[in-house]
């Protein structure tokens, strides 16, 4: 995503809780940008107040194990008055997880797997809270724990991740699987909040 907004002539920044390769500094180099490393939770952003016009913090909040609020903190302080704010998270309420859990069954890697996947040592590379629409307007809007309050602009829910009306199509084929997508494509067609992410662009 940042090598793409820097194709399209912004001016890019990055921000990386873990070690970089050398590689990975260098690939970054090539597309016109540099990603500095701070731990996002505790680390105050290295960068002044009020630098930027727009924050993409996509994907990235559902890992934190620690303190979202200083996160937040930290995109407000450095946005410009006006800027904006992108925030992308998995949806709490999407039908696949309610689903999967009316059955009796976890949305979590399955207990039989390989240890590493269903206890992975890393907490980055697992998701530590997933929230709800309403929990996220509240980190964003509605909190009085930290000296910050965004305005929201947009909430919207985003069918991204899930079955499209193609994927529904495939029952002629694959019964079952295709019964089932088509179903979890019908919900999530009639009851948008019900679908795979959220996304958020608050002021």
């Amino acid at each position: 995503m940042a090598a793409l907004a820097r194709a399209r002539g912004f001016e890019v920044h990055g921000l990386s809780n873990e070690e970089m390769t050398d590689e990975f500094r260098l690939r970054a180099g090539r597309a016109g940008f540099q990603i500095r490393q701070a731990d996002v939770e505790i680390d105050s952003f290295p960068w002044a107040d009020d630098e930027f016009e727009v924050v993409i913090c996509s994907e990235l909040i559902e890992h934190m194990c620690r303190d979202p609020f200083h996160v937040l903190g930290e995109i407000f302080r450095v946005l410009k008055p006006g800027g904006a704010l992108i925030l992308t998270t998995p949806n709490l309420a999407r039908v696949p997880l309610l689903w999967e859990l009316l059955r009796g069954r976890s949305y979590m890697p399955p207990m039989d797997g390989p240890l590493d996947e269903s206890f992975p040592l890393n907490p980055n590379y697992k998701h530590s809270r997933e929230y709800t629409a309403s929990e996220i307007e509240y980190l964003l809007c509605r909190q009085d724990h930290e000296p910050y309050r965004f305005v929201r602009e947009r909430a919207l829910h985003s069918d991204c991740w899930d079955p499209t009306f193609r994927d529904a199509a495939r029952v002629l084929k694959h019964p079952i699987a295709g019964w089932n997508a088509c179903l979890a494509w019908l919900v999530q067609f009639l009851f948008p909040g019900g679908r795979s992410c959220l996304m958020f662009r608050v002021r």
